[in-house]
């Protein structure tokens, strides 16, 4: 195969070959998402223009890209799988168009100068692995951190006995928010809350009291 940008119909597959050092890729027009390791490793890659027409950026699509610090994310993007962007250490800021439902475990994973994310929307469904080492959430104090109506993750060493109440307007709580936070003891959770994201309290082992405001008709 011709070395370059390899398409199947309306996917960008994969870029065949090394992308040389200082390269600024745009994709065609009319491609809805981006393979699964597409760009995986492409140190070369310093910035991609994204077409408004993508929808889905697969795993690892630009994991690894260590170069990369230009590129924005369509406002038609509804989902970033698991590990995305992990690993690309020369991104600084980055914007979550309102239309993102879901951002996996990793996504920006290890992305250790981002400092500046810009949420635009809901965003209720976000993966409270999805920004571990990066700048942003380094910087944030140690605590519970919400990111919208998003109940996002805690932050720190949690202290013994410790007692949360989820704040009025939250509408969801990311996966795995308080796993193996064993020094939780209590939870109160507001009717606004609609969904509790997979392995919320896993191994919450002296969790005694959960206080849902609500009742199971609101869910």
């Amino acid at each position: 195969l011709q070395e370059g940008l390899i398409y199947f119909g309306n996917i960008l597959y994969a870029y065949n070959g090394e992308i040389p050092q200082g390269t600024t890729i745009e994709i065609k027009d009319g491609v809805t998402s981006i393979n699964e390791e597409a760009f995986l490793n492409q140190k070369g890659l310093i910035a991609i223009k994204i077409p408004d027409s993508v929808t889905s950026i697969g795993p690892y699509a630009f994991s690894g890209c260590t170069s990369l610090n230009s590129f924005s994310i369509p406002e038609n993007v509804v989902s970033i799988s698991y590990s995305a962007f992990e690993n690309c250490t020369s991104l600084t800021n980055i914007k979550i168009p309102a239309k993102v439902e879901y951002i996996a475990g990793s996504a920006f994973k290890d992305c250790t100068s981002l400092s500046e994310i810009t949420f635009s929307g809901d965003n209720n469904y976000i993966d409270s692995t999805a920004f571990d080492n990066t700048a942003w959430l380094n910087n944030q104090n140690d605590g519970v951190i919400y990111i919208g109506k998003l109940l996002y993750c805690y932050k720190g060493e949690m202290p013994s006995n410790t007692t949360i109440t989820v704040k009025e307007g939250t509408t969801s709580i990311a996966e795995i928010c308080f796993a193996e936070c064993t020094n939780l003891t209590s939870i109160t959770i507001p009717k606004s809350v609609t969904y509790i994201g997979m392995g919320a309290f896993f191994m919450c082992d002296n969790l005694k009291t959960i206080n849902y405001k609500g009742s199971k008709e609101d869910w």
